[in-house]
């Protein structure tokens, strides 16, 4: 399943329509749209915004809930050390990215982190270079 279907689940189940939501969150009804059909990703900020509302960021971008991944939570610490890595990379100028970037290079290489049960500073630096050209 896409993200972006994930994403409207997660809007569906807090009883929310696409105009609420983006409101919520601090974007536009057609923004959340082009979210919700994969034709755009959100940025970082966007994700903490929503999460705030209740949205299950394990679930949109591993695809496993986060009552799942409660029962490991060092999953979730690699995610938040990835999501560090990939800002600190932009904020120092390394890998350029916008918050969008941001955003999806982080979904593009959570499952390789997940595979290497590390985030591997090297390899997510190449893997994030090769996603942002």
């Amino acid at each position: 399943m896409s993200f972006g279907r994930r994403l409207r689940l997660e809007r569906v189940k807090l009883g929310l329509n696409q105009q609420q939501f983006a409101r919520s969150v601090g974007v536009s009804q057609p923004a959340q749209a082009n979210y919700e059909r994969d034709a755009r990703f959100p940025n970082i900020d966007y994700l903490a915004r929503a999460e705030s509302l209740g949205v299950d960021l394990s679930y949109l971008i591993s695809e496993v809930p986060l009552r799942r991944r409660l029962a490991q939570p060092e999953l979730m610490d690699l995610l938040e050390e990835l999501v560090s890595l990939i800002a600190d990379l932009s904020n120092q100028r390394v890998i350029p990215l916008s918050p969008q970037a941001q955003g999806r290079i982080v979904r593009t290489i959570f499952p390789h982190v997940l595979e290497w049960q590390e985030v591997r500073r090297e390899q997510v630096v190449e893997l994030a270079q090769l996603h942002a050209a």
